[in-house]
């Protein structure tokens, strides 16, 4: 294959009122994911290729990336999550799991069963609001002072 992976960052912008990743910093992301895997000397022929893309259908799990040939597909909240899926997945070949977009998550504007619907990371906490089909459940995760 001409590259080793191939990355796609949705960056579509639907109507007003309609969930888009281009709403959710997918701009963003495309940018500190291009730079980092041109910084790391990962990006050309035999490497990694990170594009642009339109719509990938799962606009409810906004911001979408998918790796190829894997078809992992991720979201994120900001560059500390674009940075762990570089070094992680796109150098050493390691899924970052917890940022996984579960399978049922599409592009009906709903979350699917046991999506995470929300999130939110600071210094000490991060947390995630997750629906299913029994309701909902907040999570939070001290984080070890370093």
């Amino acid at each position: 294959s001409y590259f080793n992976r191939h990355v796609f960052f949705c960056l579509n912008q639907r109507d007003p009122g309609e969930e888009s990743c281009a709403r959710q910093g997918a701009q963003a992301g495309f940018d500190r994911c291009k730079s980092r895997v041109k910084e790391a000397g990962m990006s050309g022929p035999g490497q990694v290729r990170v594009n642009k893309a339109g719509c990938l259908d799962r606009c409810s799990g906004g911001p979408v990336l998918v790796v190829y040939p894997e078809a992992v597909w991720y979201t994120f909240v900001d560059n500390d999550d674009i940075d762990e899926i570089v070094d992680s997945h796109l150098k050493n070949g390691k899924v970052v799991e917890r940022l996984l977009i579960p399978p049922s998550v599409g592009n009906d504007g709903q979350p699917g069963a046991g999506a995470v619907v929300g999130r939110s990371m600071n210094s000490q906490t991060q947390s995630a609001l997750v629906e299913g089909p029994a309701g909902s459940l907040q999570c939070a995760l001290d984080m070890p002072a370093t």
